[in-house]
């Protein structure tokens, strides 16, 4: 049985936390300060980040709780799981709206359908206001 790291499994709560959440207020349109173009600029960065296996340029855009969640072991996990898509071709599509969490912190909540040579990954990217990386999930 593969052995699930405790950072992939933080991720994946808050990420299926966070859809559970816009599933049940059946979504909603992003928050007044957050810019369609500049989420969109920046998921697209963040993939192109992972698919270059670049760690230091995703740390560098994600927020404390989200660095000290990126661990060099979770990194080679994402890593060597988007390889297995083979080259990255193109996004095909982006989604996004917006939440709240209890905090009442806005945040931008992004899908992304990513094609690859070999397989489609969506991407679940959750931003903070000020562009931040705050949550990441794929499958």
């Amino acid at each position: 049985m593969k052995k699930i790291s405790l950072c992939k499994v933080t991720v994946l709560c808050l990420s299926l936390a966070l859809c559970v959440l816009l599933t049940a207020c059946g979504g909603t349109r992003l928050f007044e300060g957050f810019d369609e173009e500049t989420i969109k600029t920046k998921v697209t960065d963040i993939i192109g980040y992972i698919n270059s296996r670049d760690s230091e340029k995703i740390l560098e855009t994600s927020t404390d709780e989200m660095k000290k969640a990126l661990t060099e072991e979770a990194f080679k996990e994402i890593f060597d799981g988007i390889a297995e898509g083979g080259a990255f071709q193109e996004i095909s599509s982006i989604t996004m709206s917006g939440f709240k969490d209890k905090a009442e912190e806005k945040y931008a909540l992004v899908i992304v359908k990513a094609k690859y040579e070999k397989k489609v990954f969506t991407y679940t990217i959750s931003l903070t206001q000020e562009m931040k990386l705050a949550g990441l999930y794929y499958k």
